[in-house]
């Protein structure tokens, strides 16, 4: 089933949106004139509750990905995200960029100063560099197939519901955009029932069962443990619920900065 919606109509329409469609086993839903892509994890969560699980593509607002063998990058980073229930509190969930890793780790590392993982990033005439000023494309992740998950993104959150790709969206970064214009990016996602061909309950027992195999395997030489897609981020938010967030110089600079300029009392924040 294909449903296509505004995000600015989906976001307040989603628990009504499904209470009417949980008879369907499979729906595809493609958001239109979308203008930021943080909502996904609302979604993802509100639909696990319910017992389905979700495949998520989005069209990322940036000409990043450098494509095999051209100088400059052509699709965006493209994240993918899916998530499953199992019988433990916390789903399987991979998301991730179709890139080695992620624009915001290249800004970072501007403004820290910090070296960049070789064989992530190039320049402007596409060769590789670790310099974080020099960046103007990211590598994709696992080489020609990143970047062939990256056009099946484009392709499915763009050309399937009408909304710009590539070099003809609004991009988010640089001197001269403007954040007030629509960028009219597209969203996909794929939602299925985990009740289709088991029960629930087999479905949940059967990824557990694989996930506990996982993670019983023997690690390699130098390696604590084997883990599951999702657990480092698992295990991260339970840590920093439990001890805060850390902050570099700079962040911390930025929130005294805002502080001031706004008249807040900082120490309220944190």
């Amino acid at each position: 089933m294909t449903v296509v919606v505004p995000q600015d109509y989906i976001l307040w329409s989603w628990p009504s949106l499904f209470k009417v469609q949980l008879s369907f086993r499979l729906q595809w839903h493609e958001i239109i004139h979308s203008f930021r892509v943080q909502q996904t994890s609302l979604l993802i969560l509100f639909l696990l509750q319910r017992k389905w699980y979700v495949l998520d593509m989005q069209f990322w607002p940036m000409s990043l990905l450098a494509i095999c063998c051209q100088r400059r990058a052509y699709f965006g980073t493209n994240p993918i995200a899916f998530a499953a229930p199992r019988i433990e509190e916390d789903p399987l969930c991979l998301d991730m960029a179709t890139s080695t890793i992620t624009w915001n780790r290249v800004e970072q590392s501007r403004r820290s100063g910090a070296s960049l993982p070789p064989g992530t990033c190039a320049d402007k005439e596409g060769q590789e560099t670790t310099v974080a000023d020099l960046v103007e494309t990211l590598m994709p992740a696992g080489a020609y197939k990143g970047h062939g998950l990256a056009a099946m993104v484009e392709c499915m959150s763009c050309s399937a519901s009408g909304m710009a790709f590539g070099w003809n969206t609004v991009h988010m970064f640089g001197k001269d955009v403007d954040m007030s214009e629509k960028r009219r990016l597209g969203q996909c996602y794929v939602v299925m029932r985990c009740d289709g061909a088991v029960t629930e309950q087999e479905f949940r027992k059967s990824l557990q069962e694989m996930t506990d195999d996982v993670r019983r395997e023997e690690p390699a030489a130098g390696h604590e443990r084997v883990m599951m897609p999702g657990d480092p981020e698992i295990a991260t938010a339970k840590h920093r619920s439990a001890t805060g967030i850390p902050l570099c110089d700079v962040e911390w600079g930025d929130f005294t900065r805002f502080a001031a300029e706004l008249n807040v009392d900082l120490p309220i924040i944190l």
